[in-house]
């Protein structure tokens, strides 16, 4: 087109089409063009004269069909400058009187025209081809001439369709054919054939035929089409849904899949989106709606829905990307939609059952915690006394009695002292009765005396805060897990535990001053050493829908992030 125009791409794609067709083709033109849009039939070619940038004018044949652009119906049209072609039909009529006065046939002009032609005489043998016929099919004018059909460029498998073509052809007159043949080393090629006759003395003598070589356009036609087909293939037959939403929000398209799950959806007729997903319909567009934002930016976005469905909500994960035109601008965005329902639902039982068995699990430790303090330790203090008795008993060998009395009382104080701190770490006694803040700084408190390191506990937004016991132990042992893995490997002299209750979140802050790691090796480790320490944490914040976050450098410390949504009564 800029070849044939003389006008560069930005030209022509900032005015419209019409400016390039000559004025007196102009409503043709778009009359045609409008109908073809509409479906309506139209000539599948004819010939306009469009203006060049040097002030000239051109013939052109002009050829459409419609297709689907960005999701919109567009004309495809291929257009052939004929212009040497129309100036030799014109001579070639000049010629048609020269004969009829002189029955002579100059073969100049043919010879320098460069489209192919054929010159046949009324008994269908062939009595002139140009050197461009020549060259398109390999055969030589000494093989042809003379020769009647089947021609040799005829294609074996389509010669009667081929011979009804050609004889009606010659029945009519002027008539004008699109056909595929082949090259004498057996290549097809496609030509556009325009054949009409050569009367002289009142009848006809000749039947001249000029070809068009079309086999590029019938090419480009015939992968535009595959492609096409191949496109939709596999978006209709992948797994996932995949829909065309437009600027206005309105259902182009739908594959397979889509149409699997909305059955009555009718494309053809652009549904409102927000309308047609939901049942019952929504009455605006939907607040977690990533392709509205796509629209809008051009961006690649994606959510998880909560679309309703009758009885039952739906969840859906949809990622909206945009389809945008030569400017840049965003046409319309395409949604590929996963149905995560069954998938969620699933994800929500593990964590029922997780967090059962961890209430479970603590159930039991709160269980072994008031044995070993209401009996374990009970006896032992019985057994304290009664010794004591005993010795007290004995009147010789005081130094003897005093030695092995001191022993034992040693012993069994610090056996009822190991007991009573079991029992404390598997259910600290206060957590019921006075809450986890106070519980949290009683216990940071005695760990910083007992480590000879200094812990500052710090709450905030817990005045108003009522929390299950399940998310108060967790948060206790999340605490106690952290402060135990500072003790054990961070060398560290300050703590620093936050704990904040933000709505909807809870967010827990251990910083210490340690000599810290390195992340990626740690993570190794993590897995190859069976450490628990930070991965129990870890499985702990999953269970509780949070996210835990590390943050160390060798030498700078350690800052462990920890944030879970707050709910009440937690099952």
């Amino acid at each position: 087109m800029i070849h044939m125009s003389g006008y560069s791409l930005t030209e022509l794609t900032s005015r419209p089409f019409s400016d390039f067709i000559h004025p007196n083709d102009r409503t043709m033109v778009m009359a045609y063009h409008a109908k073809r849009l509409k479906g309506e039939n139209v000539p599948e070619t004819y010939v306009i004269r469009m203006l060049t940038k040097a002030g000239g004018v051109k013939f052109v044949e002009n050829s459409g069909t419609t297709v689907d652009w960005n999701g919109r119906t567009a004309s495809l049209n291929f257009l052939i400058d004929i212009t040497e072609r129309k100036r030799t039909e014109e001579d070639l009529s000049q010629k048609e009187v020269e004969l009829r006065k002189s029955e002579e046939f100059n073969t100049s002009l043919l010879n320098n025209t460069p489209n192919p032609i054929l010159v046949i005489n009324a008994d269908t043998s062939i009595k002139y081809v140009n050197p461009a016929f020549e060259s398109l099919t390999g055969f030589s004018a000494m093989e042809l001439i003379g020769q009647k059909t089947p021609y040799p460029w005829w294609l074996p498998e389509t010669v009667n369709e081929t011979h009804a073509q050609f004889t009606q052809a010659l029945r009519e007159g002027l008539n004008r054919f699109e056909k595929c043949f082949q090259t004498k080393s057996g290549h097809p090629f496609w030509v556009e054939i325009t054949s009409s006759p050569i009367n002289g003395k009142g009848k006809t003598k000749y039947y001249l035929a000029t070809w068009i070589d079309v086999t590029a356009r019938k090419f480009a036609d015939k992968k535009l089409r595959e492609s096409e087909q191949r496109y939709r293939r596999l978006v209709d037959n992948i797994a996932i849904g995949v829909s065309l939403i437009s600027p206005e929000m309105e259902i182009l398209t739908l594959n397979k899949q889509m149409k699997k799950w909305y059955p009555h959806l009718d494309p053809t007729k652009k549904p409102i989106c927000y309308k047609s997903f939901n049942d019952p319909p929504s009455e605006a567009i939907c607040s977690y709606c990533p392709t509205i934002q796509t629209l809008r930016d051009g961006e690649v976005h994606d959510s998880i829905t909560e679309t309703p469905a009758g009885d039952e909500i739906r969840h859906y994960r949809i990622l909206s990307s945009p389809i945008t035109d030569s400017d840049g601008k965003v046409t319309a965005a395409i949604e590929m939609v996963e149905d995560i329902s069954e998938k969620l639902l699933a994800e929500s039982q593990i964590r029922d059952l997780s967090q059962q068995l961890l209430k479970a699990h603590e159930d039991e430790r709160q269980m072994i915690a008031r044995e070993l303090h209401d009996s374990v330790a009970q006896d032992l203090s019985t057994l304290k006394l009664v010794f004591k008795t005993l010795f007290d008993k004995q009147e010789d060998e005081l130094d003897q009695k005093a030695a092995n009395e001191s022993k034992l009382f040693d012993l069994i104080d610090r056996t009822i002292a190991s007991v009573r701190n079991l029992s404390y770490d598997l259910r600290p006694p206060g957590l019921s009765e006075l809450g986890l803040i106070r519980t949290l700084t009683t216990y940071c408190e005695e760990f910083a005396a007992e480590n000879d390191l200094k812990v500052e506990f710090q709450p905030a937004g817990f005045k108003k805060i009522t929390m299950d016991s399940l998310i108060e132990i967790n948060v206790y042992r999340l605490v106690q897990e952290g402060l135990n893995n500072i003790r054990k490997h961070a060398q560290a002299h300050q703590v620093i535990v936050k704990l904040v209750g933000v709505s909807p979140n809870i967010i827990l802050r251990i910083e210490d001053d340690g000599r810290g790691f390195d992340m990626k090796s740690r993570e190794r480790s993590i897995n190859e050493e069976k450490r628990l320490g930070l991965r129990s944490m870890k499985e702990r914040v999953n269970l509780l829908q949070g996210e835990m976050n590390i943050d160390s450098l060798p030498g700078k410390g350690t800052k462990i992030l920890i944030k879970f949504p707050f709910k009440r009564g937690l099952d």
